[in-house]
């Protein structure tokens, strides 16, 4: 659900920067597009290379990315966390 209004969101503001000429790649220019560099920005691959890109014609960008960035790196760990502690409680209740 983050990541769909996420997605809508980012496509919204940003799909005409690739053709105004800014960016050296098409990263929102629609929904399955800007999905993929979500997802690139939430592993924190080139995050701030995308962020000083789509600052270059938007300002203000770096606020919704830096808060999408915050939100699911946040998010994936815990999940990461989640599963480690349940299958090290799993393993301790079987000894």
């Amino acid at each position: 659900l983050v990541f769909y209004i996420f997605g809508v969101m980012f496509t919204n503001l940003f799909r005409d920067l690739y053709s105004l000429g800014y960016g050296s790649s098409d990263y929102f220019g629609s929904l399955h597009k800007s999905f993929l560099t979500m997802f690139q920005l939430m592993s924190l691959d080139s995050w701030s290379i995308i962020t000083r890109e789509t600052m270059e014609l938007y300002p203000w960008a770096w606020f919704p990315i830096v808060l999408h960035v915050t939100l699911t790196a946040y998010l994936v760990l815990n999940l990461i966390i989640a599963a480690l502690v349940d299958s090290m409680m799993q393993c301790q209740s079987e000894e």
